[in-house]
């Protein structure tokens, strides 16, 4: 798995995590700083790899249609 498959993992798990309704705001301000590091993170990855946003998509989508297929 590379840096930029961790970091984007990591970033949706956060992001979808964040939303929980039972959040306590300390906790969440923890978290959302969290959560930038990793949007940063991912943004540098995508310039160093020079990935475009279209091609981030696409490899989303497929990604995730893969995972899916993968935990039936």
């Amino acid at each position: 798995m590379t840096e930029y498959t961790e970091a984007q993992i990591i970033k949706h798990a956060l992001a979808y995590y964040i939303q929980r309704p039972d959040a306590d705001k300390e906790d969440l301000k923890q978290e959302c700083r969290l959560l930038n590091k990793y949007v940063e993170k991912v943004v540098r990855l995508r310039k160093k790899h020079r990935i475009s946003e279209e091609i981030e998509k696409a490899w989303e989508k497929r990604e995730h249609g893969k995972i899916l297929r993968d935990t039936k």
